[in-house]
Formats: structure tokens, C-alpha cells, sequence
């Protein structure tokens, strides 16, 4: 074999292929590209004004593709940064030459609100949809589409604060049933104390989450021996579902009359 057969390149190497030139040719385009975007600044260096204007437009491209990955938390940096940068271009606060917030910090905050909702952050989206809403007219159109905004992320700011309120409920009654089964009998009272005024302020008085609260103080003096105080609260409780007629869960009902029936039996047998 000669050297020239042994260091030939093999046909199969796909530099030449269909396939290649595609890909260079569309390499060859973003080049092409770039460089015309290049050309303005060769010779001539930007000014302050157009550096500006470039990090707004790029930090806000790379922030909306940020957006679409689901990266939030990229998206919303990049924003900042092309926050800042308008700021810097338009001024921070209303003057002789802009008396609102100029219309690209305004954008570029509302998308700031956008990426927030997305997140589940209502809070922060509803604090920025009313602070962009404020420099608006009430008859443009724009006011009209922030207040949309505005009142679903109101919607879900309140959502979510009662399912928290829900969750701290949760957590807290938990709390007073651990303790009960470990025998930590004060620590059991103050939780369920804290639930059952959580739930008044939720429910009203009369509800059955209360009145179940209201059962396990009762079991608390039964496992002290305090037979005179769980009594007047079994009796207490049902009253009240007895004052509750249709609405009366007597599946709950007929627990606390049990319940009552074991003490007042066994009170007789010690002489309570």
C-alpha cells in the first residue's frame, strides 16, 4: 500500500455532506448578522445613550427567553438589569422632560409584575400592576388592561393567603394532638387554644371545627381528672349543636353524648 492510499481521507467523512453545508451556511448567516450589527461601532465608538439603549434591548430578550424556560428567577434578573439601565437612560423620577415614568421603564416593570405572577409571587406582581397602574389614564386603554392584571393577581394574593391561614390551622392542631399523645397536657391546651380562636375568627363560633377544638380541651381535663370542667364542656357543646337543628352534625353529636355518658358514669363510681 502506498502512503499517499494510507493517508487519503475516507469518503465517508462528512465535512462535504448535504448536511454540512446547511449547518455552515446557517452559521454563516448569524456571522453575517453580527457583523452588521458590528459595523456602526468600527471606527466609531458608541455613545453612552446607545450602550444603554443595547443592554435594555438585550437583557430584555435573554430575560423573555428566560421567561419561556421557566426560568423565572433568570428572567427576573435580567430584567433588573435592563431596569437599571433604562433608569439611567430616562431618570429615575418624573421631570420637565418626562412628567410620568417613561412608556420602556413602564414595560419593562409590568414584565417584571408578568414573570412574578407566573412564579406565584402575587404579592410582588399586585404591588407593581397598582404602582404602573397609578401614572396611567383611567381612559386608556392600557389602564384597563393593568386593571385586569391587577384584579386577578388580587384574586390570587387572597387565595393564597387563606390557604395559608388554612395551613398554619393545620399545623397548629397537629401540634396540639402530638403533644396530647406524648402527655404534654399545657403544651396540648395552648395549641389547641390558638386553633380554636383561629377558627372562631374563620368560622364563627358554632361551627363543627370549633366544636371539635372545644372536644379536645374537654378529653384534656378528662386525662387530668378534671371531671367538673370536661363535663361542662361536653354539655356546652352539645347545646350548641342542638341550637344547629338541621345544620346539626350528629355524627359529632353522638361522640360528645358518649363521651359525657363514660364521665358521668364513671364520675358516680368515684363519687364526682
Amino acid at each position: 500500500m502506498s502512503i499517499s492510499e494510507e493517508t487519503r481521507e475516507p469518503e465517508d467523512v462528512a465535512l462535504e455532506s448535504q448536511e454540512s453545508f446547511k449547518v455552515r451556511a446557517s452559521i454563516n448567516q448569524v456571522v453575517k448578522q453580527a457583523a452588521r450589527r458590528l459595523m456602526p461601532s468600527i471606527g466609531k465608538p458608541r455613545t453612552e445613550e446607545q450602550i444603554l439603549k443595547r443592554t435594555i434591548k438585550d437583557c430584555s430578550r435573554m430575560a423573555s427567553s428566560h421567561t419561556k424556560d421557566k426560568n423565572f428567577k433568570g428572567a427576573i434578573e435580567q430584567y433588573e438589569k435592563a431596569l437599571e439601565a433604562a433608569y439611567e437612560l430616562y431618570g429615575d423620577e418624573p421631570d420637565d422632560d418626562f412628567p410620568k415614568k417613561h412608556d420602556a421603564i413602564q414595560k419593562i416593570r409590568e414584565s417584571i409584575a408578568d414573570v412574578y405572577s407566573l412564579e406565584g409571587s402575587h404579592e410582588e406582581a399586585l404591588e407593581l400592576y397598582t404602582s404602573i397602574k397609578e401614572d396611567l389614564e383611567i381612559s386608556s386603554r392600557k389602564y384597563k388592561d393593568l386593571e385586569k392584571k391587577e384584579v386577578a393577581a388580587m384574586n390570587k394574593v387572597n387565595t393564597s393567603r387563606k390557604q395559608r391561614a388554612k395551613n398554619q390551622i393545620d399545623q397548629i392542631y397537629q401540634l396540639g394532638l402530638i403533644n396530647v399523645k406524648i402527655g404534654n397536657y399545657r403544651k396540648a391546651k395552648e395549641h389547641f387554644l390558638r386553633a380554636l380562636a383561629m377558627l372562631k375568627m374563620r368560622y364563627g363560633v358554632t361551627h363543627d371545627k370549633v366544636l371539635i377544638i372545644r372536644e379536645h380541651l374537654g378529653d384534656l381535663h378528662v386525662l387530668q381528672f378534671e371531671v367538673d370542667e370536661a363535663r361542662s364542656i361536653y354539655e356546652s357543646i352539645l347545646r350548641t349543636h342542638s341550637e344547629k337543628r338541621k345544620d346539626c352534625n350528629m355524627k359529632h353529636y353522638d361522640v360528645v353524648k358518649q363521651k359525657l355518658k363514660d364521665l358521668n358514669a364513671e364520675g358516680s363510681m368515684l363519687g364526682y
